[in-house]
C-alpha cells in the first residue's frame, strides 16, 4: 500500500520534502488510528515503520498492508484477506501465511523466525532466500525450490509437486518428503535432523550420506542402500523391497526391517533393537 494517497498542501516557507514526510506520518498515523489502533509502532526518519511487537491477523478484515513495514515480533496472516505482501517487509520473528489469500512473496521479503505458507496459493519463493527458523511448504502448488536455499529450521515438502530438490541445499533441522514425488536426493546435500520419506517414490541415495535424526523409509520403492550409510537415529526399512543391508551401515537407534532381509553383515553397527515388522 503506497503512504500517501491524497494531496499535500505545502506549508509556506517549509521545504517540500519536510512537508511531504509530514503528510506521509499523518497519512500512516490515521491508517493505524482506523485499522490497528491497539498497536503500539514508531517511524523512523525514513519513514520504514516499525511495530514494537508481533501482529495477529489472523481472519482480519484488513485487505492491505503499508509498505516498510518492520515487524520485531511475528506475523500472523492465517485465514486472512490480504492478497499481497508489502514491499521492503521485515518480520524479525515469525511469518504466518497458513490458508491466507497471498500468491506471492516480494523478492526482499526478510524473515528472521519461521515460515509457515502452508495451504497457500503460492507457486514460487525468492532466490537466495534464508528462512532461520522452519519452512511449511506442506500442500502448497511450489514446483521447485530455489538454489542455494537454506533452511536454518526443518523443511516440509508434504503433499508438494516439487520432484526435485536443488543443490546446494542446506537443511539444519529435519527434511520432511514424506507423500512427495522426490525420486532421488542431491549429492550434496546436508541434513542436521530427521529424514523422513514415506510413501514417496526414492529409488536413489547419495553415497556417504549422514542422517543426524532418524531416517524413515517405509512403504517406499528403495531397493538398495548406499556403503557407508550413517544414521544417528532410528532406521525404518519396513514395507520396503530393500533384500540385503550394506556393508558399514551404522544405525545409533532402533533399526526396523522388512521380512525379506535374512542377514546382517558383519561390517553393521546398531545401537538399538533389531525389530523385524
Amino acid at each position: 500500500m503506497k503512504l500517501v494517497r491524497e494531496n499535500i498542501n505545502f506549508e509556506r516557507e517549509r521545504d517540500p520534502k519536510i512537508s511531504l514526510n509530514i503528510g506521509r506520518k499523518v497519512f500512516i498515523d490515521n491508517w493505524f488510528k482506523k485499522w490497528l489502533p491497539y498497536v503500539d509502532y514508531e517511524i523512523d526518519n525514513s519513514l520504514n515503520i516499525i511495530i514494537l511487537d508481533s501482529i495477529d491477523l489472523e481472519r482480519s478484515s484488513i485487505k492491505e498492508l503499508p509498505d516498510n513495514l518492520i515487524i520485531n515480533g511475528s506475523l500472523d496472516l492465517r485465514d486472512s484477506n490480504i492478497e499481497k505482501l508489502p514491499d521492503g517487509l521485515i518480520v524479525k520473528n515469525d511469518l504466518n501465511l497458513k490458508n491466507s489469500e497471498i500468491k506471492e512473496l516480494p523478492e526482499n521479503l526478510i524473515i528472521g523466525g519461521s515460515l509457515n505458507l502452508e495451504k497457500t496459493k503460492i507457486e514460487k519463493l525468492p532466490d537466495n532466500l534464508t528462512v532461520n527458523g522452519y519452512l511449511n511448504l506442506n500442500n502448497t502448488p511450489i514446483k521447485k525450490l530455489p538454489d542455494n536455499l537454506i533452511v536454518n529450521g526443518s523443511l516440509y515438502l508434504k503433499n508438494t509437486p516439487i520432484k526435485k530438490l536443488p543443490d546446494n541445499l542446506i537443511v539444519n533441522g529435519s527434511l520432511y518428503l514424506n507423500n512427495t514425488l522426490i525420486k532421488e536426493l542431491p549429492e550434496n546435500l546436508i541434513v542436521k535432523g530427521n529424514l523422513d520419506l514415506r510413501e514417496s517414490p526414492i529409488k536413489k541415495f547419495p553415497d556417504n550420506l549422514t542422517v543426524n535424526g532418524y531416517l524413515d523409509l517405509e512403504k517406499t520403492p528403495i531397493e538398495i542402500l548406499p556403503d557407508n550409510l550413517t544414521v544417528n537415529g532410528f532406521l525404518n526399512l519396513s514395507s520396503t523391497p530393500i533384500k540385503e543391508l550394506p556393508e558399514n551401515l551404522k544405525v545409533k537407534g532402533n533399526l526396523y526391517l522388512n521380512k525379506i532381509i535374512k542377514e546382517i553383515p558383519k561390517s553393521t553397527k546398531i545401537g538399538g533393537k533389531i525389530i523385524y515388522q
